[in-house]
């Protein structure tokens, strides 16, 4: 009774402090990780600091801290639809895996023949080269997840946590010997292959019971529950269960209203494991800060540039240093890892204090570098030192030069109709489109297409911009629209406004600014007018719709 007090206490304190940190942080537009971690550096290392007093007991910090991360990996799980990366993952497996050794073996080299043994220098090892899946999500915005580099960002994420959950089981087994080893790995495969098949049966369950909120909620705790307790007793970590839940009910559609049910939740986890975080953090030794500035360098500055390099071999410079500043930080895998070598004693202070103040930074200055990565770029693409390839990679399907071409920004919807109408009336057309899905398509379809980013240069100049009868770009995003009036071309343009703000700015340089609402509603109201004025209109606007999405 007197620990359920104290748990409670000490989460009453977390979300008070929490509050007014992300409080202050919203004002000034400030992303809310780093200021859940300041909540936690508050009541942690902070207030005993000047008081003496400890607040919260570093045993109650690392049972919230594994409870925040367990939920988090089971919401990261539930919401993976590793069938839509199903192609990026295809063609990044060994690229991923070779960016990742060839930043983890030499920090494990180093780590091991100066001043740590075998499991320490694997663990820098680690904290060096694997990225956090929890970052990515928490600032990736939900809207723009389509574009090249955010769905890349997952992809090689999805890689490496599956690689970071294998290497976990590796390295908790205890004793460290083969057949232990072996017997962990069945385990967890044999885990991972229940929730593949769960995967195929929740669904039919969820037909069965109804779809209700309530239902939503049993079935999702109740796997959460089920996999976690399972994989605790089978000697794992619930981490790894949590994983195996979310995997189970990552079935579409169904994993989007598990989402969206217990979604909400994600926040309160959010808040627990970051101000966690920040609360294991105690003031650093010379050592621990030396080996922190270290990794800390390597997880900001190195990694990112190797990432590029290896990525143009197969993406345009852009899509490559933007989808590299967006793994500039610390798996949190690694920190679980961390926390459960601490706990077994299998970890020395100051490497645990290190990997701990260096996923406190990384986490930090991955808020900052992410939100501004466009203009980290653009800083970039002026030094000369940085540009590995003189030229972006650019896959297109035409080579001869063509003029008076119509060139589509976008193949969705509203550039799959655009498109049609225009071959219909015997017009050239040139696709520009990022999703490979999309590409798929369009390829499909006989389409002159290109396979790239509209906001890299290449790009235009291969679609031969300055040539082309007019450019319409269906493309939600800001930016895009604004890079494609900037184009200096003679040809006609229209783009896409997300509000009647942008409509009003974009109208003068452009003949057409897309709105969508405001053509819906317009469209709503010709049917109203003609249903009030007509009963025969009213009974056949059914059809009317039918012929209209047709």
């Amino acid at each position: 009774m007197v620990e359920l007090i104290e748990v409670i206490n000490n989460l009453t304190l977390i979300f008070v402090t929490a509050s007014i940190t992300l409080l202050l942080f919203d004002r000034i537009d400030h992303p809310s990780i780093p200021s859940y971690i300041l909540a936690g550096i508050i009541v942690g290392p902070l207030v005993e600091l000047i008081t003496g007093v400890s607040l919260i007991s570093q045993e109650n910090i690392l049972v919230l801290a594994q409870i925040g991360i367990a939920f988090l990996v089971f919401i990261l799980g539930t919401d993976m639809e590793t069938s839509k990366f199903q192609r990026l993952v295809k063609g990044n497996i060994s690229l991923t895996i070779l960016k990742t050794g060839l930043i983890g073996l030499p920090v494990f080299l180093i780590a091991y023949f100066t001043f740590f043994d075998i499991f320490n220098s694997i663990y820098i090892a680690l904290a060096a080269s694997l990225s956090s899946s929890l970052i990515s999500i928490e600032l990736l915005d939900s809207k723009v997840r389509n574009i090249i580099h955010h769905r890349l960002t997952y992809s090689i994420n999805l890689i490496q946590d599956l690689l970071a959950i294998s290497i976990f089981i590796i390295i908790a087994s205890e004793p460290l010997s083969l057949p232990i080893v072996g017997m962990n790995l069945i385990i967890g495969v044999t885990i991972m292959l229940v929730a593949l098949t769960m995967k195929k049966l929740i669904p039919l369950l969820i037909e069965y019971l109804g779809k209700t909120r309530e239902m939503y909620i049993l079935i999702s705790a109740s796997t959460l529950l089920v996999f976690s307790v399972f994989s605790e007793v089978l000697g794992l970590t619930i981490v790894v269960g949590a994983f195996a839940a979310g995997l189970a009910l990552s079935k579409k559609p169904y994993n989007q209203e598990v989402v969206q049910t217990i979604g909400s939740l994600k926040d309160f986890f959010s808040a627990i494991f970051f101000v966690s975080l920040g609360a294991l953090v105690v003031l650093p030794t010379k050592n621990v800060l030396i080996l922190s500035l270290v990794l800390t360098a390597i997880i900001v500055f190195v990694k990112p540039l190797i990432g590029a390099y290896f990525l143009q071999k197969s993406f345009d410079k852009r899509t490559s240093y933007m989808t590299s500043l967006n793994l500039d930080q610390v798996s949190e895998y690694v920190l679980i890892i961390a926390i459960q070598a601490f706990i077994a004693n299998t970890i020395v202070p100051v490497v645990f204090q290190a990997i701990i103040l260096t996923a406190t930074v990384t986490m930090i200055t991955s808020s900052y570098t992410s939100r501004h990565s466009e203009k980290i770029y653009d800083f970039m693409k002026k030094h000369k030192w940085l540009k590995v390839a003189e030229k972006d990679f650019v896959d297109k399907n035409f080579s001869e030069k063509i003029k008076g071409h119509f060139i589509i920004g976008g193949y969705d919807i509203q550039g799959k109709e655009i498109t049609k109408m225009l071959r219909r009336e015997g017009q050239k057309v040139v696709v520009i489109e990022n999703n490979p899905e999309k590409i798929l398509d369009a390829q499909t379809n006989g389409l002159s297409y290109i396979y790239g980013d509209m906001m890299v240069e290449d790009v235009w100049e291969s679609a031969y911009f300055k040539d082309a009868k007019m450019i319409i770009s269906t493309v939600p995003l800001e930016k895009v629209s604004e890079k494609v009036l900037e184009l200096d071309t003679d040809a006609d343009k229209i783009i896409r406004a997300k509000n009647m703000i942008q409509v009003k700015k974009y109208i003068e340089k452009c003949i057409y600014v897309i709105y969508p609402h405001f053509l819906a509603t317009k469209k709503l109201i010709e049917h109203l007018r003609g249903s009030l004025e007509s009963e025969d209109y009213r009974k056949r606007l059914r059809d009317i719709t039918r012929r209209e999405i047709s």
